[in-house]
């Protein structure tokens, strides 16, 4: 008897465990949704521009993305294997985002020129728009890394994390110029850091060169290789 009841327990809690496994495999299941119909429209713009790289097509590249404009006007040959498409979920809400990135060292490097998103009710929006005075690289943990440049005496680099539909800045590095406050004196080459946000030209966000080049090095190795899908192979 205590033969029977013990099988009976051990078929009872394997049935269990099964079920489980089974509902945890539905949710799994459930959870990889293809959010490519969301950005039909705009994916069918871009290989559509890609394919037309001709003079008469341009203000529908600048419309797309400044960085497309620059490989266009750059007389950039083949441009759906040089230009391509990637959904990931940025802000963790569960709905992937578009990026459009450069896919070939050409000059420009490969780096994401466009970031859409799709909100409810509103359909898709720009959020952000990349070329070369203004690179997005993809970090570990979803986060970016935005390269801009003012000119040649202003830069700043970004470490950025999507919060709902914007980019916030969770923290900053800069170099500027700093003196000339008279006609003779001559300007000085400043670095600055902010761990917590946007940095401006307060002394309290002055750094040494030394420590500002180490923070840049550990951001840049956060770079993450990641695959994007030519508009070649775009369907």
């Amino acid at each position: 008897m205590k033969k029977i009841i013990s099988i009976t327990i051990c078929i009872m809690i394997a049935t269990f465990l099964i079920g489980c496994g089974e509902t945890e495999k539905t949710s799994e299941t459930k959870k990889h949704v293809d959010y490519t119909y969301l950005y039909k429209d705009i994916l069918n713009q871009y290989k559509k521009s890609c394919e037309t790289n001709e003079e008469v097509n341009r203000d529908n590249k600048n419309y797309l993305s400044t960085g497309l404009v620059e490989m266009a006007d750059a007389d950039e040959k083949d441009l759906p294997h040089k230009v391509g498409y990637r959904l990931q979920d940025l802000n963790g809400d569960g709905v992937d985002e578009l990026l459009i990135s450069l896919i070939e060292k050409t000059g420009y490097y490969d780096y994401i020129i466009a970031i859409y998103q799709h909100i409810d009710g509103e359909g898709v929006n720009k959020v952000e728009d990349g070329w070369a005075r203004n690179k997005y690289y993809l970090l570990k943990n979803n986060k970016l890394l935005n390269e801009a440049s003012g000119g040649a005496a202003y830069s700043y680099i970004s470490k950025l994390k999507m919060v709902g539909n914007h980019l916030k800045t969770e923290s900053m590095l800069a170099t500027d110029l700093d003196g000339g406050e008279n006609e003779d004196d001559e300007y000085e080459e400043v670095y600055l850091y902010n761990k917590v946000g946007k940095t401006t030209k307060k002394k309290e966000f002055y750094v040494s060169k030394i420590k500002w080049e180490k923070k840049y090095a550990e951001w840049i190795a956060e770079k993450i290789e990641v695959d994007f899908i030519p508009f070649a192979d775009y369907k």
